[in-house]
């Protein structure tokens, strides 16, 4: 169940990280953590979708770094489930914008 939440959050953290690039016209520093640039990038945003994906995305990756680095956490289907609820949704309004 752990790698599902891994999964879901990398399928939706790329394509956000391929927007905000092209939105700022450059790549993100590889000197800093690049899933923390490109939150922040998102929650900063202008358009209200935008910053919301962007605090999804938080959501969804401290949801991960708990499956990945807690192995005292349980994961239930449930909870995997939930998890790939949260990145369809994110895929999708990622792909109106």
């Amino acid at each position: 169940m752990r790698s599902v939440v891994g999964r879901a959050y990398y399928a939706v953290f790329s394509p956000a990280r391929d927007l905000m690039e092209s939105r700022r016209g450059k790549p993100f520093s590889m000197q800093r953590s690049v899933h923390t640039q490109v939150i922040y990038a998102l929650r900063q945003d202008q358009n209200p979708t935008v910053a919301e994906i962007g605090l999804d995305l938080d959501r969804l990756r401290r949801e991960r770094n708990r499956a990945d680095y807690r192995g005292n956490v349980t994961f239930t289907v449930k909870r995997a489930r939930k998890a790939l609820i949260q990145g369809r949704d994110i895929a999708r309004r990622l792909l109106e914008i």
